[in-house]
């Protein structure tokens, strides 16, 4: 739930305040990701979520929207007396805000052996499948999937929220990863870097600190309306490839970050190379923006080809997707 703060001055401790709640959804990490191969992909590619809710209203419609773009739902656990990870949001006219946040959610009791049931899963698709590992649960279960994932040969992905990307750093993450797609204030925590330090002053130490054990690791920085910065591996260096943000209505931005990893993932197994995997992650993100939750569902193949029709020429590789 967001809610629109009426007055600039700051909340007081014991104050009550007038608010408009915005009439739009926002979603876990995990859920706004994976709908995008879910709806975009066709069958026999499935979507496997790794999870747990609570016996709540939030929980039941979560499972139910999973459920209806076709993910399977086996490894989401439901766990009574433990609430649904859950957020409300507010915001000041200038802007700036926070939020309150669910401790001790369903997603925190999520382990690493939930993980290990989702064996199976891997052993039956050697070498034929993308592991996510997306915030909003433990990192020590996040680590658990990338070592499935690297026994049996899955493309492994992640995305880190600010507040927790030097630990996974600590952790030893990024040298089990094969992408890493993160914004441009969560690059800055990672390198510490002050707030609106430049791009020019971020990237070479995030690269640096992601690379440092993993050469091969594939870096995506977005960076809102100035588009996106793709670091792909060649040799023992990189070649940098800069997407623009592409043209669309606004209507809400949350989201869009992780609408352009879901696209990266979608390019991938498309075949498409990895400048066409921007491109095409670029057109996803533009199309998101065209709604105001932070899911677009009504955002299938044919919607987004609209889309693409009106925000510019498309490389034919990534225009033949559509």
């Amino acid at each position: 739930m967001i809610f629109d703060l009426e007055g600039d001055q700051t909340l007081g401790r014991e104050e009550s305040r007038a608010a408009r709640l915005r009439p739009a959804r926002d979603f876990c990490k995990l859920h706004i990701i994976a709908h995008y191969p879910a709806a975009l992909l066709p069958s026999p590619f499935s979507v496997h979520p790794v999870g747990a809710v609570g016996l709540d209203d939030p929980g039941r419609e979560m499972k139910g929207l999973m459920r209806q773009d076709g993910m399977e739902l086996a490894l989401v656990r439901d766990l009574p007396g433990t609430p649904t990870l859950f957020s409300v949001c507010y915001q000041y006219p200038d802007g700036t805000g926070g939020n309150l946040t669910t401790s001790g959610s369903a997603s925190a009791h999520v382990t690493p052996a939930d993980l290990d049931r989702a064996k199976p899963i891997f052993a039956a698709h050697p070498g034929r499948g993308i592991a996510l590992a997306a915030p909003e649960v433990p990192l020590a279960a996040r680590a658990r999937l990338l070592d499935l994932a690297g026994a049996f040969g899955f493309f492994r992905a992640a995305s880190f929220t600010a507040g927790e990307i030097r630990e996974a750093a600590r952790m030893g993450l990024f040298d089990h990863l094969d992408l890493v797609a993160i914004n441009m204030d969560e690059a800055r925590a990672l390198v510490g870097a002050a707030a609106k330090t430049a791009v020019r002053g971020v990237l070479p130490a995030a690269i640096q600190a992601i690379r440092k054990n993993r050469p091969g690791c594939q870096i995506v920085v977005t960076d809102g309306v100035r588009g996106a910065w793709g670091l792909e591996p060649v040799g023992d260096g990189v070649r940098p490839h800069h997407v623009p943000a592409r043209a669309a209505e606004l209507k809400g931005s949350a989201g869009a970050g992780d609408a352009f990893l879901a696209g990266l993932l979608v390019g991938l197994v498309a075949g498409l190379d990895f400048a066409g995997r921007l491109e095409f992650a670029a057109l996803l993100a533009s199309a998101k923006v065209t709604a105001a939750d932070t899911i677009h569902f009504g955002l299938d193949r044919a919607a987004l080809a609209a889309h693409a029709a009106t925000s510019g020429p498309l490389p034919p590789a990534v225009a033949r997707l559509l």
